[in-house]
């Protein structure tokens, strides 16, 4: 499927050639169970009718492919890892790649507390804007409520469908009825009906078909047939996952779930894939992903997760360089009684099937660290190298790269939202730097945006290999001050 987002990608201007680009890898961060979360009588957010292009995760048209792990979206900065475990399949095209999505988007959501009436406006932090994300199956299907009043007392609302693939790549599909417009919330008491057909509007020819109408008001059921132009059809349960892959020729794949996580895949050739969760002696977390190798023999990945504090790529910038409270982070919110250590579970390393159980010392694995917004820092790679990242605040913004949205007079608050992006790339083949990329802002022309990528050879002087200037619609922080029925 091609990105659902509107068609920011304008040209790209090259001069000088680039180097080959090489790569590998990667990983990432496993989204944090929000520390507790008291129960929230009202809780608004940006991300509630959509997701603004400043924050689109995953690899949308227009990203910046720097090998076949990694992609940096030059229009919001993000930087995207997603690396391919297990390549789950038999016959034709019922099948997926597990895949190991590293990339974290925080997001800001106003809450009035129940447990005190306050109305000051407190913000909680939270990692993800979805109630499911993909995990290790081919993906998850997550409706989109919003409201918003239009004067005297008038209130519209809308649903969307949004679809988040393994990788992260979201896709926005639109009902039929109303063509994804929002429509005036009724006066009686019948809900607005969005029918059952949903359709993407970015040319990539998906469709969702219910098997009840889904309306406006109240938890829609998510089960349905997500269709898309190769002929391969995805069944989804209540939730929204997938349970069920299908070809056109029939070929039929099965996934089981506990709660929100894959437990057990069936390919068409009844080989059957295991995800297992657990926790060591340190009460870490541990995924174990098995599989029948050559000839059966049984074979597994691990992947494992830490907290935030423990997978520091270096000093922090808080008092004694540890883990940061979130109002040290991003010091013009008000997070009130959610204000404690910003400390997410990321992904702390993978070992691949080749480790010796016996000898884990000589363990081949990928091994991540972060800083302390919890953004990809350093990959070390199984063949003695590693990748370097450095980030900062978008052009524009307050400390900590946040966006000051306009006073909201419905809930009597700011909102937030955050802009960060990756500042450079760089390889290292054992301790030596090879290959740098900065990226950077550019003049702008006729209304449009510019972002450029710089491509320099550190073993020669830094001698500029290439430069390439992206040429985009609009500006990233523009997308946030859209309603969310807009």
């Amino acid at each position: 499927m091609a990105d659902s987002n509107p068609g920011t990608h304008v040209t790209t201007a090259k001069r000088l050639p680039s180097w080959p680009r090489s790569g590998l890898l990667l990983a990432v961060a496993l989204l944090l169970a929000l520390q507790a979360r008291e129960a929230a009588a009202q809780a608004k957010s940006p991300t509630d009718g959509f997701t603004p292009l400043a924050m689109t995760p995953g690899a949308p048209s227009g990203s910046f492919a720097l090998s076949g792990f990694e992609n940096v979206n030059l229009f919001n900065g993000n930087l995207s890892f997603h690396l391919p475990l297990l390549h789950v399949g038999g016959r034709g095209e019922a099948g997926y790649t597990m895949t190991l999505t590293v990339e974290r988007r925080i997001n800001f959501r106003f809450s009035h507390l129940a447990s005190t009436n306050d109305t000051r406006g407190i913000y909680m932090p939270e990692w993800s804007w979805f109630e499911h994300d993909p995990g290790f199956s081919p993906g998850v299907m997550n409706a989109r409520k919003a409201s918003q009043e239009v004067g005297g007392g008038l209130e519209t609302a809308l649903t969307r469908l949004t679809f988040t693939a393994a990788d992260g790549t979201e896709y926005e599909f639109r009902d039929t009825v109303h063509g994804g417009r929002p429509v005036r919330a009724p006066s009686d008491p019948n809900p607005t009906s969005r029918g059952r057909a949903f359709v993407t509007a970015d040319g990539s020819w998906a469709t969702f078909d219910a098997d009840a109408d889904i309306f406006d008001q109240g938890g829609p059921s998510l089960q349905g047939w997500l269709s898309l132009r190769n002929g391969v059809r995805y069944r989804t349960n209540a939730a929204g996952q997938v349970t069920r892959i299908i070809d056109r020729n029939g070929n039929t794949m099965e996934l089981e779930y506990s709660g929100l996580d894959v437990t057990k895949v069936t390919d068409p050739l009844g080989r059957v894939v295991t995800v297992t969760t657990v926790r060591d002696d340190a009460g870490k977390l541990r995924q174990t992903i098995r599989y029948p190798g050559f000839r059966g023999v049984p074979r597994e990945i691990q992947v494992r997760y830490d907290d935030l504090a423990n997978r520091l790529s270096g000093p922090s910038i808080c008092e004694g360089g540890e883990v940061c409270r979130c109002s040290e982070l991003f010091p013009p919110v008000n997070f009130g009684a959610f204000d404690g250590p910003c400390n997410p579970r990321v992904v702390a390393s993978v070992d691949l099937p080749n480790t010796d159980a016996q000898h884990p010392e000589q363990a081949t694995h990928y091994d991540f660290s972060y800083n302390e917004y919890g953004e990809l820092a350093k990959v070390e790679l199984p063949t003695g190298g590693f990748f370097g990242y450095e980030w900062e605040p978008g052009e524009g913004t307050l400390p900590g790269g946040i966006v000051e949205l306009p006073f909201n007079q419905q809930s009597r608050s700011y909102a937030w939202g955050l802009y960060r992006r990756v500042k450079s790339r760089k390889v290292y083949n054992y301790g030596e730097e090879v290959q740098s990329t900065a990226y950077s802002r550019c003049p702008s022309e006729g209304g449009m945006s510019c972002f450029t990528a710089t491509h320099r050879d550190p073993k020669n002087g830094d001698a500029i290999l290439g430069i390439e200037d992206h040429y985009f619609n609009g500006g990233p922080k523009d997308s946030y001050f859209r309603e969310p029925c807009d």
